[in-house]
């Protein structure tokens, strides 16, 4: 059971001016604190977390036989979380793509989608996704972990897309780890299968929004909470743009959740695939990246920023 005066105890054989002049780095802390003896509510030990989470690095070993205490009782852990994201978009590049579908003379095959001469492809937009630790020393983000946790607004099958959409579920979290978030930064790739495949047949003007927030754990994958203003906008659809019909891909900051502005949007052209894919199987997954030039293949880059 925590008791205050233990705890106050470790921090006076360390320093016993603390807070007494002017306002500490621990105010946060001893806010939390105060009056405080027992076994903490879910709520209380929340907020006892997030004040450890901002005290900075060099105080926290300071103060180590204090905060040691802290965690034995409460449960708490001493260390830092991810702080001030950025995102920017780190390489383009597309792999090869072919699928299941009837030929001319009626017999399953594996095609290739030809536009021309050229072999349509999946087409890749990798961003690289950075972050700070919030006591100022990446050190203390060696066992806090990460993850994405995506949520669509309206099912990816809904128009303009069809059903070969329709195995990407609604909500879902990816690239789940217990530690590593020292490093600082991660990398997302933001594929597409073919455009061409995975649109309604004649074309119809629309958008599909999924909203993405990075998350954090500090307890081996536990519990997750939101990296704070790490939150973005995943659009995916069909407009026109001139004459021409095109398939949009768009990764923006959502706001109000994160004020930092970031925007990357391109256009691929479309055109009707000929063989069709076979009709209630799983497009499957594409091969290994190349990495090219956006403005080799797509149709109009909108804003990489």
């Amino acid at each position: 059971m925590f008791d205050i005066n233990l705890f106050n105890g470790h921090i006076s054989r360390v320093n016993s001016h603390l807070s007494r002049f002017k306002e500490s780095s621990l105010s946060l802390l001893f806010q939390e604190l105060s009056g405080f003896n027992g076994f903490p509510t879910p709520e209380k030990k929340k907020a006892i977390q997030n004040a450890i989470f901002f005290i900075p690095f060099d105080k926290q070993l300071k103060y180590k036989q204090a905060l040691d205490y802290l965690a034995t009782e409460l449960g708490v852990k001493i260390c830092g979380c991810p702080v001030k994201p950025t995102m920017q978009l780190q390489r383009t590049g597309t792999s090869e793509y072919s699928y299941p579908a009837i030929d001319n003379e009626g017999r399953n095959n594996l095609s290739t989608l030809v536009m021309g001469f050229t072999p349509v492809q999946s087409f890749h937009h990798v961003m690289e996704f950075r972050w700070k630790s919030s006591t100022g020393n990446m050190n203390s983000l060696k066992n806090v972990g990460t993850r994405e946790h995506i949520k669509y607004r309206i099912p990816p099958n809904s128009s303009p897309f069809n059903d070969f959409m329709s195995d990407v579920p609604m909500e879902f979290v990816y690239g789940n780890s217990g530690d590593g978030a020292h490093t600082g930064f991660g990398r997302d790739d933001h594929s597409t299968k073919p455009p061409n495949l995975i649109c309604r047949w004649p074309l119809e003007s629309g958008e599909v929004v999924a909203e993405q927030w990075y998350q954090f754990t500090v307890d081996n994958q536990t519990t997750f909470e939101n990296i704070p203003s790490a939150a973005y906008l995943i659009t995916k659809g069909v407009r026109k743009s001139g004459n021409d019909w095109v398939f949009f891909f768009k990764k923006q900051n959502w706001e109000p959740h994160n004020m930092v502005k970031f925007k990357f949007e391109v256009e691929y052209l479309l055109f009707e695939p000929n063989p069709r894919p076979k009709q209630g199987i799983k497009l499957p997954k594409s091969g290994q990246i190349e990495n090219r030039p956006l403005h080799e293949y797509a149709h109009k880059i909108i804003s990489v920023r």
